[in-house]
C-alpha cells in the first residue's frame, strides 16, 4: 500500500474532528480498527484517499456511538446523583465507551470477513466454471464429438481450480475409446502418448458410469 498506518490514523482523526467536531472514541480504538482493516481492504496500489473513503463511515459510526454512550452515562449519573455535578472523565464512563466501541468493531470485522468469504467463493466458482469449459473444449479438440457424453463426463468428475485440463482430457479420451471399442468406426485417435502415463485407475468408476449412461441413452432411443 502507498501509505502507513500512522498516516491513515492522522487522516481519519483529522476528518473526525474537522470543523470543531469532538473525538469521542479513543485513539487506541482507531489504531486497533486500522490494524484489522488495512490487511483486509488495502492493496499494494491503493492510495490513502481511496482507503479512507472505504472505511471512514465505520469510524464515524463508532465515534457517534461513543458520544451516545457518554451522553447516556451522564444522564444516568445525574439521575442517581441529583445534588452533584457529573465528572464526565470518570473511569466507568471510559470503560463503558470502550466496551461498546469494541463490540461495534467486532461486529464490523465479522461483516467484513463475511464479505471477503463471499468474494472468495464467487471467485472460486468462476474459476471452476472456466476450467469446466476449458476441459470440454479440450475433449472436443482431441476428437470426442459426442457433446452429451462430454457433458456427462464433466459432471461426473471433480473439477478444481488447479485441474490439469490437458491431462484430464487425455484420460477422458482413453475412457471414451475403451467404451466404444466394440464399434470400430466410432473410436477417436488415441490420446497423446507424450505423457508416458498408464490409464488413470482412479477413473475406472467414471468409465463404468459413462458406459451405463451410454447404454441408457441407446435403450431410450430404441424404445422411441
Amino acid at each position: 500500500m502507498k501509505f502507513t498506518k500512522e498516516v491513515a490514523f492522522e487522516n481519519i482523526k483529522s476528518k473526525l474532528t474537522e470543523k470543531g467536531k469532538k473525538l469521542f472514541m479513543s485513539e487506541r480504538s482507531i489504531n486497533e480498527q486500522l490494524e484489522t482493516l488495512m490487511p483486509l481492504i488495502a492493496t499494494e496500489e491503493m492510495e490513502l484517499a481511496d482507503f479512507v473513503e472505504k472505511v471512514y463511515k465505520s469510524f464515524e459510526t463508532m465515534n457517534l456511538n461513543a458520544n451516545k454512550d457518554q451522553s447516556d452515562f451522564v444522564k444516568d449519573w445525574q439521575a442517581n446523583n441529583p445534588s452533584q455535578k457529573p465528572n464526565t472523565q470518570t473511569q466507568p464512563q471510559t470503560t463503558n465507551a470502550e466496551d461498546n466501541n469494541r463490540k461495534e468493531f467486532e461486529a464490523m470485522r465479522k461483516q467484513i470477513d463475511e464479505l471477503i468469504a463471499e468474494r472468495d467463493n464467487a471467485r472460486k466458482a468462476t474459476a471452476i466454471a472456466d476450467k469446466r469449459n476449458a476441459l470440454k473444449k479440450a475433449m472436443k479438440s482431441k476428437g470426442i464429438k459426442d457433446e452429451q457424453w462430454i457433458a456427462d463426463y464433466v459432471d461426473e468428475i471433480s473439477v478444481t481450480e488447479d485441474l490439469d485440463v490437458e491431462g484430464k482430457a487425455d484420460s477422458a479420451l482413453k475412457i471414451y475409446n475403451r467404451i466404444n471399442a466394440a464399434d470400430a468406426g466410432s473410436t477417436t485417435p488415441h490420446a497423446s502418448s507424450t505423457s508416458g502415463k498408464n490409464p488413470d485407475k482412479s477413473l475406472e468408476h467414471v468409465e463404468a458410469y459413462m458406459k451405463a449412461r451410454r447404454e441408457e441413452r441407446e435403450q431410450s432411443i430404441n424404445q422411441n
